[in-house]
């Protein structure tokens, strides 16, 4: 509140408005600057709302819509168009069952399945919505755009437009995302338009951000996890117990800061979120690797994942990480180590192995069923496809 108060930058009274509603709730009363009378944060964010679509300042809006909960009424009409024409829509990052829908919602449903699979960020919820209307005004006037696509998938269309902004202008996804939070509905649109007109050169674009540059001689082979056979209910619900505990070995947090020698940072959770990221350069120089606020942070990190058994896969992913710097003590990433990356290319080749005869180009097809098969797998199984998906990402390394 000190923060707020002092504040003569709108972003920053927007970001620090979020965090207050996101801890105290939308209506919350505030303590007035210097011991004077309350004010409601609704009405806070409702003028710093205000002001920003005066100044169209879009990204303040899109902040503090979020924060407000504001909802786009249209969100039912354009879901249920889309239907129609025989499209299914997925909300949020991850392509789950869950954030399937194949039905008609509400507006208000949609909207609150948005914010359920996505990151923290408000910017990302409202961005969601615009995408959802411009995919249905498409859908009316230019239908050949969508006429490859049975699913609609609104996170990994923010995706394609932050890795093609990351590439255009050099930029790393937490800036692009930034960036493309800026620009104002229309540019949004025109720029969604031309990646549903080259998916597969978007696709390039983010795939190549997201290349991992490794220095030094590789050996791949890395011993399996030590885990226990689950008594009941399989690796899932195995995997849901250990999240929900955030359960780590002995060594974890000690390994996570040596891990850290190896290269530049790791972002756990969210990429698009800045915060997420874990700077070695400054930790190293700052903390010990037993220190108990080291591993406070990355304990944090991980707890604001709010999907247990996904939880549960960073960790798992952490723990391959760190067995293979044991094996590799002087290799070095040049680039960011993005827990999101590595797990979704471990999703893919986890998929493909098990069915090589289904073609590379159908994999999108198939996507909730290969999210459901790794979290079904054994960690050990799971570590040699995080190993490949490695493998696969990283660039001119030199196999022992």
């Amino acid at each position: 509140m000190e923060r707020l108060w002092g504040s003569r930058s709108l972003e920053e009274q927007a970001e620090v408005l979020e965090l207050l509603s996101r801890r105290l709730g939308p209506n919350a009363r505030l303590q007035g600057p210097r011991g004077g009378p309350g004010v409601r944060l609704m009405m806070l964010l409702e003028e710093v709302y205000r002001r920003a679509l005066a100044d169209a300042d879009w990204s303040v809006v899109r902040r503090s819509a979020g924060a407000m909960g504001l909802v786009h009424p249209q969100l039912e009409d354009a879901l249920t168009d889309l239907l129609v024409r025989q499209k299914q829509v997925v909300v949020g990052r991850n392509y789950t069952r869950d954030s399937l829908i194949t039905h008609p919602e509400g507006s208000l449903t949609i909207a609150a399945m948005v914010r359920r699979f996505s990151g923290e960020d408000g910017r990302e919820w409202m961005l969601q919505q615009e995408l959802l209307l411009a995919l249905d005004g498409m859908a009316r006037s230019d239908a050949e755009l969508l006429s490859g696509s049975l699913t609609l998938q609104l996170g990994q269309l923010l995706l394609l437009l932050t890795g093609e902004l990351a590439t255009e202008a050099n930029l790393s996804p937490s800036e692009a995302f930034e960036a493309l939070c800026r620009l104002p509905p229309h540019a949004i649109r025109r720029r969604l338009r031309l990646v549903l007109a080259d998916v597969e050169h978007a696709r390039a674009s983010l795939q190549r951000k997201e290349q991992l540059h490794l220095r030094g001689r590789v050996r791949w082979e890395v011993p399996d996890p030590l885990a226990e056979l689950p008594k009941d209910g399989g690796w899932l619900k195995h995997r849901m117990r250990l999240g929900a505990l955030q359960r780590v070995p002995k060594d974890f947090y000690p390994g996570i800061w040596d891990l850290l020698h190896h290269c530049p940072g790791i972002v756990i959770g969210d990429k698009l979120e800045r915060r997420n990221r874990l700077e070695s350069a400054p930790l190293l120089r700052e903390k010990t690797p037993g220190e108990k606020n080291f591993a406070i942070l990355v304990e944090h990190l991980l707890s604001k994942i709010e999907a247990p058994e996904y939880r549960r896969l960073c960790i798992e992913t952490l723990l391959t990480l760190l067995a293979f710097v044991a094996a590799n003590p002087k290799v070095q990433f040049d680039d960011d180590i993005v827990l999101d990356v590595v797990i979704g290319h471990a999703v893919r080749v986890g998929w493909q192995q098990r069915h090589p005869r289904v073609p590379a180009a159908d994999y999108g097809q198939h996507k909730a069923e290969a999210w459901d098969l790794f979290y079904r797998s054994s960690p050990a199984d799971c570590r040699r496809w995080q190993l490949l998906a490695l493998q696969e990402l990283t660039d001119g390394a030199l196999a022992a």
